[in-house]
């Protein structure tokens, strides 16, 4: 088999996002067991088609295309017009997740490499230009090509090394298994999820006004209105304590000449509140006070009106949460990483829960509530589903 161990150093601003249409590539690394080469893309105003037809060459000969994290690499790859159809694909992170029995998630390159004994990264590339806010175009190229060139020579000897063991262990199927399905999580993310924005933002704007009607209710259920429905109010509320809050109060000021005027100034004021239910018996770090999160509301034993005070923490919870993190929160993250068409390119995860399972995040399209659904749309018409 013909490997290809490659590598692609992009724009770090906006995040390294291959969907984001103002991130650019600007090299790319490739070894073919023959010989290291890069190619500079974007890195300049230079024309960079003859590099990409060079890129095309290296891949078309080679049978395993290699990388750590190789996902991202075959994205950037991909929208600069590269073909790697047919192609297998071998990531040294997810294959060390595989090695380590699924209990080293969130890998990296140098833990990979520290594992194996080899060398480190030259982060110096992250240390000194992107954490201090440079792009990779401010980068000089005779720091960004070592940089780029140790990487793949790193990814290069983790292979080798992999590859001895997978087939000393007898799970090369098993290995090669994850790793075509890498390649169908790519075509995921690459489609991604058609997302009805304005729907899920007119959605969002019914539940907020749901939310406020919620929020008069439990108004009429305290006998003082905080200024903030914090966790300490909650607990006060419920287990009974003292209130203190600070208001404004006018008093008289008089001045060396006798004359006077009226000031203003802070004032503490305390409200003792009676308790409704009995505190759970673990207590929070503070003293006097109790947790007040969903799983703790759900096993209080309550009646009259604490038991209406808990319903409506518990809906209005709820309801923020599914404003904020779906209804309003998608469309955000939409509109922040300037992804077009309306459409979510998630991040589908295979070494990261140690179950083994698929796991996705930024954002996490798998995990979403019954109302949310109805806004991730088909983009091929109707489903049979709809007509029935």
């Amino acid at each position: 088999m013909k490997p290809l161990y490659l590598d692609c150093e992009t724009t770090a601003k906006p995040l390294h996002d291959p969907f984001n249409p103002r991130a650019k590539l600007c090299y790319v690394g490739l070894d073919d067991d023959r010989d290291y080469v890069d190619y500079s893309i974007e890195y300049s105003d230079e024309p960079y088609g003859a590099n990409i037809h060079a890129i095309n060459e290296k891949v078309r000969r080679a049978e395993l295309l290699v990388g750590a994290n190789p996902k991202f690499d075959l994205h950037w790859l991909r929208r600069y017009g590269v073909d790697f159809s047919g192609k297998q694909v071998w990531d040294v992170l997810l294959v060390q997740f595989i090695l380590n029995n699924q209990t080293t998630p969130y890998g990296s390159l140098n833990a990979v490499c520290a594992a194996w004994g080899l060398g480190q990264k030259l982060d110096v590339v992250k240390t000194e230009y992107w954490d201090k806010g440079l792009d990779t175009k401010d980068v000089p190229e005779d720091i960004l090509r070592p940089y780029l060139e140790t990487d793949v020579q790193l990814t290069k000897q983790v292979f080798k090394l992999q590859y001895a063991e997978v087939v000393k262990r007898g799970i090369l199927p098993l290995v090669t298994i994850h790793n075509l399905d890498l390649l169908m999580l790519e075509e995921m993310e690459w489609n991604g999820n058609k997302y009805d924005v304005r729907g899920s933002r007119h959605e969002a704007a019914v539940e907020l006004l749901e939310i406020r009607k919620l929020k008069r209710e439990l108004n009429q259920y305290t006998p003082i209105k905080p200024r903030k429905w914090s966790p300490d109010f909650l607990s006060l509320l419920l287990y009974g304590g003292t209130y203190k809050y600070v208001v404004k109060e006018a008093y008289p000021f008089t001045y060396k000449d006798g004359s006077t005027k009226e000031k203003w100034h802070n004032v503490v004021k305390e409200y003792p509140l009676p308790r409704l239910v009995e505190p759970p018996k673990k207590a929070r770090a503070k003293e006097g006070f109790w947790p007040t999160d969903e799983a703790t509301l759900k096993k209080l034993k309550t009646k009259g009106v604490a038991t209406k005070i808990v319903r409506c923490l518990l809906i209005v919870r709820e309801k923020e949460k599914l404003v904020g993190t779906y209804l309003k929160g998608f469309p955000s993250k939409i509109q922040q990483a300037e992804w077009e068409h309306e459409t979510i390119h998630t991040n589908y995860n295979q070494a990261v829960a140690v179950t083994g399972r698929l796991s996705s995040d930024k954002p996490n399209v798998q995990n979403n509530p019954p109302e949310q659904k109805p806004y991730f749309i088909t983009r091929f018409g109707e489903s049979n589903e709809s007509k029935e």
